[in-house]
């Protein structure tokens, strides 16, 4: 059946000119330019003209539908020369180009920097294979918290990762304050063959204000990466375009980018799996659950007919030619879809899998190992009340639930999956996941959500990574029975007085999202944050307690609808107890996730005016679930109970050693002044 589009006419010359009598140079669309995108130089110019070449055009005045700030006209956006939508326009000039010569392209970002190329028997050698390794987690998405572009503290997600040709580790994922906005942009990072840590992060892609959510990259396994990336019209992801680009280098340098599939489609963005394909084609993983493929290196791709049956698919080709997917829904049932394809996908059949659905803020990633093998790297149902949990076998011969990240080997095609392990190093100690959040790693405890990009190195070592950390290991490791789970760390009486003056008392701060931090020199660190819910975070462990905080010198932003400070306890996806303190109320949000259910916090605390300071206390009792909050403002004792506290706060199950403290501000400044906790 043929679809007729309906547009709706845009009406010129119906708003004042501007000075120079020029009609809608603020909105309807946007319009193109000559000159190449990049950065102004600081120095002043005359008749600029932009740079030598680059990857986008400017576009000014913003379009219809557009935040203001975006529609001025001495705003500049971009995109690739080729893109063509509704949102874009032309208007025709007469006259002489200036004589002014075009600058120079600037220097490239640390991810393309002093990339050497070497022979590829030096980096087969690794790790003995028949011996269990692993290593890590190491951090690659490398912020500083104050940073608020080109990359951004705020929010970094949705990763992908190859080994280059040289050997050389490369990650990429979008950095933003939110996923929807236009401030979106892909960075990068590299670990260099041979080297412990990755390098600070960098720009690697980034159409000026234009949304780029999805990306993918991939190795053919000869001497070519390749960069695939959905590009939006505007903000959000509702209708996406495919930019590709190659690289013959190992990333130092790439080819221009362009449009393989330009027509902004609503089911066009792009998931991380890449597959190639048997007679040298190439398949790209879409969100949605489709295939896009390639048969002549990339330069004409098609849609192959069928659906893998989801959101964020992963996908490999088998031995046999047969396509095997995964995706991360799996309604009706709660099991994660299978599917499979003997024709290249164009068409599929389905069934339920063995392992669970996952939900919001996780994606499973699938690899084909080079001897056969298949990987899964997933997640177990993240609250554990499943009524057919995933199971897994310790050394002792026990059976315990993995309730996080997991990974799973299959021998025979994806029939079976015998070999599972918790994805972790075991030993007790604090991480920072997605955006920061700390939890603790054991042998039952993992990170319970991250967006999952896999890749094999030429010495046979699997690198996966989660939306924060980088973990490495080989497939002896998978198939040794990990250790038993121990007892879970526990809370312990500890004291921060935030008095620096360089550094807190305890270890283990992680920055959560992004803010600046600094000691005042009067005994407290003033947290501040332009953007929401940013400041640190500190695993506080299993265990009933009795907590105190305690701060002063509370400041909103004005005009901004996010103005609030939160502090309270996190456990993991499942449990959130906080205090939120806003400009006019005090209120308590309180969340425990069996099946998904969440409870109120009972009604909030109304302000008059905002006190000086406020003292609050969080007491918690294992045994019963009980959960009491107190607080004191202007130098009062935290004895007054909250309404919802007075009514009754109970979790379902207790609180687990990856129990955090969080301290986030939004969009205003306050001092941290005390925080203890003991155990009870």
């Amino acid at each position: 059946m043929l679809t007729v589009a309906k547009y709706t006419p845009l009406f010129v010359g119906k708003t004042t000119p501007n000075a120079w009598g020029l009609y809608d140079m603020h909105g309807n669309v946007e319009e193109w330019c000559s000159d190449w995108y990049g950065p102004y130089e600081s120095k002043s110019q005359k008749d600029p003209v932009g740079y030598i070449n680059g990857n986008f055009k400017v576009l000014r005045g913003g379009s219809h539908g557009t935040h203001i700030y975006y529609l001025r006209s001495a705003n500049r956006l971009g995109t690739v020369p080729e893109d063509k939508h509704w949102l874009i326009g032309f208007r025709v000039v007469i006259g002489k180009m200036p004589k002014t010569k075009p600058l120079p392209v600037t220097e490239v970002p640390l991810n393309q920097q002093n990339v050497v190329q070497r022979d590829r028997k030096l980096i087969s050698k690794g790790p003995d294979t028949e011996k269990p390794y692993f290593k890590g987690p190491r951090q690659y998405v490398r912020i500083p918290k104050e940073a608020n572009g080109p990359v951004f503290a705020g929010h970094n997600h949705c990763p992908a990762v190859v080994e280059c040709p040289n050997g050389d580790l490369l990650a990429i994922w979008y950095t933003g304050i939110g996923e929807r906005e236009r401030d979106l942009a892909v960075c990068a990072s590299r670990l260099v063959w041979g080297t412990e840590q990755w390098q600070q992060a960098t720009p690697f892609w980034d159409p000026p204000d234009r949304n780029d959510t999805a990306l993918s990259l991939w190795y053919d396994g000869k001497d070519t990466l390749y960069h695939f990336n959905s590009e939006s019209v505007a903000a959000n992801w509702a209708r996406m375009a495919v930019v590709m680009r190659t690289s013959t280098d190992s990333g130092a340098t790439w080819s221009q980018p362009w449009l393989i599939n330009p027509d902004h489609e609503k089911t066009i963005q792009v998931s991380e799996g890449v597959i190639g394909l048997k007679g040298g084609g190439i398949a790209i993983t879409l969100d949605g659950g489709g295939l896009f493929t390639s048969w002549d290196k990339g330069l004409t791709w098609a849609h192959s007919g069928g659906s893998v049956g989801g959101n964020h698919p992963g996908a490999v080709q088998l031995d046999d030619g047969s396509i095997l997917g995964f995706v991360r829904n799996g309604k009706p049932t709660d099991k994660m879809r299978m599917s499979r394809s003997t024709d290249n996908g164009k068409t599929f059949t389905y069934s339920d899998s063995e392992f669970q659905a996952i939900g919001g803020g996780q994606r499973l990633a699938l690899l084909k190992l080079r001897n056969g093998a298949g990987f899964i790297a997933t997640f177990g149902n993240f609250n554990g009340y499943s009524g057919d949990p995933m199971m897994i076998t310790d050394e002792n011969g026990n059976r315990f639930q993995a309730k996080e990240m997991f990974g799973a080997l299959s021998l025979d095609g994806g029939k079976t999956w015998p070999y599972k392990r918790v994805i972790t190093d075991g030993s007790g100690r604090p991480v920072d996941s997605t955006d920061g959040g700390a939890l603790t790693l054991s042998w039952k405890s993992s990170e319970h959500r991250g967006y999952l990009s896999i890749c094999q190195g030429l010495d046979d070592v699997i690198h996966l990574v989660s939306s924060r950390q980088h973990y490495a290991f080989n497939q002896k490791w998978m198939m040794t029975p990990q250790p038993a789970p121990g007892e879970p760390v526990k809370v312990k009486h500890e004291v921060e007085t935030f008095s620096g003056p360089d550094k807190f008392d305890l270890e283990n701060w992680f920055p959560y999202k992004g803010y600046t931090g600094v000691f005042t020199g009067n005994g407290t660190y003033r947290l501040d944050s332009i953007m929401p819910y940013g400041g640190p975070t500190r695993v506080a462990g299993a265990g009933s307690f009795d907590a105190t905080f305690a701060f002063d010198n509370f400041s909103y932003h004005e005009g901004n609808r996010w103005r609030e400070f939160s502090f309270g306890f996190k456990d993991k996806f499942c449990r959130t107890w906080f205090h939120c303190f806003g400009k006019d109320r005090l209120a308590l949000t309180f969340k425990d996730n069996p099946g998904n259910e969440e409870k109120g916090g009972g009604k909030a605390v109304l302000l008059t005016e905002m006190p000086r300071s406020v003292k609050a206390r969080f007491t918690y009792n294992e045994k019963t679930g009980q959960c009491r909050v107190f607080y004191g403002f202007n130098g009062a004792e935290p004895t007054t109970e909250m309404p919802g506290s007075i009514a009754g706060l109970k979790l379902a199950e207790p609180f687990s050693e990856s129990n955090a403290v969080y301290f986030l501000m939004s969009e205003g400044t306050v001092d941290l002044d005390h925080f203890e906790i003991k155990p009870l």
